[in-house]
């Protein structure tokens, strides 16, 4: 009987070793699939770590080109941002509410996974969007269009209101004509203007650089006089008033009163013909019987370049990660 009871108690205890073994064994493996997992998230974690310094690279180095004027919207560039290469592009801009928009930007790591950062921003004033920027009174006669078109559009004229800061000391520094007097406006552009760019006298002789005519102080524009139509052309800064007559003459260009004091005086609808043809800027009144004024951004956007209060002032106002993507 002892025998027997010692047999049954060995094949109890090798049941017993049998099961701890099985016990231990599938402990190490769910310690091994642990760790295994554990590493695989240490890995993916990682990734999506780089993934999250490339996008913040990425933005800060998009916004810091779209301040300066070296990004627009759809562009593409690549940059090394801490040994990751990183794929950059303003994929959407965006009005929201006509007060804000949105630079999306989007990083990847070399392994491909990519984040979405969006940056929200606040608008900016489209200076060089208009046709007129005044600070007093636009003349309730005075109409504005689009360039080539024959529609006032009262939302081209902006009066009674602030202007941005404006470098009127470098566009003095940059001029390349003075007007002393009134004979040194002759038809088609300043006398004392040598070169121009024949296919668009607005521009100096490489047509790329405007012309930028700086008239004495006192002298004015007064251009109501003169046998027939002509044409004179650049961005002219000028402190006295601005006088043009229907039938005679034509601005090709952008016209900068510095004084508040001077007035811009259009007379005559020149029979629908604008009597200028880019823009007006002025700190006085602008004024005329049934002018007309053609917004030309062409020309806008050099003057632009010499107003505060464009994209370098533009402030963050919200800063969000919106995805992670594989982008191989």
């Amino acid at each position: 009987m002892k025998i027997k009871n010692w047999k049954r108690e060995d094949g109890f205890w090798s049941a017993v070793f049998l099961l701890l073994m099985v016990g231990l064994g599938t402990m190490a493996l769910s310690s091994y699939l642990i760790m295994q997992k554990e590493a695989e998230n240490t890995v993916n974690n990682a990734i999506a770590l780089q993934a999250d310094y490339s996008a913040t690279g990425a933005a800060y180095y998009a916004l810091a080109a779209f301040r300066q004027g070296i990004m627009n919207d759809g562009d593409v560039q690549t940059v090394d941002i801490a040994g990751i290469s990183c794929d950059i592009y303003l994929n959407e801009l965006t009005v929201d509410d006509e007060t804000n928009f949105y630079i999306n930007v989007n990083g990847f790591t070399d392994e491909g996974v990519g984040r979405s950062v969006e940056i929200k921003l606040s608008a900016l004033f489209d200076f060089a969007g208009c046709a007129i920027n005044c600070e007093k009174d636009v003349g309730d006669k005075v109409k504005a269009k689009a360039e080539g078109g024959s529609v006032h559009i009262p939302s081209l004229i902006v009066e009674n209101t602030p202007l941005p800061p404006i470098d009127t000391a470098s566009l003095i520094a940059h001029a390349n004509v003075y007007v002393t007097s009134k004979s040194d406006l002759v038809d088609g552009f300043p006398a004392n203007l040598t070169a121009v760019c024949p296919d668009d006298p607005f521009y100096q002789a490489d047509c790329m650089t405007p012309n930028i005519i700086y008239v004495a102080p006192g002298v004015g524009l007064d251009l109501k006089g003169g046998g027939g139509w002509r044409t004179i052309s650049g961005i002219f800064i000028t402190d006295g008033d601005v006088i043009t007559n229907g039938g005679h003459t034509e601005i090709d260009g952008v016209v900068f009163v510095t004084n508040p004091d001077a007035t811009v005086e259009m007379k005559g609808n020149h029979g629908g013909r604008a009597h200028v043809v880019g823009g007006i800027v002025s700190y006085g009144v602008v004024d005329g019987k049934n002018p007309w004024v053609e917004h030309k951004r062409e020309y806008m956007d050099f003057f632009a370049q010499y107003v505060g209060g464009g994209r370098d002032d533009a402030k963050i106002l919200s800063w969000k990660y919106i995805d992670e993507f594989n982008g191989i």
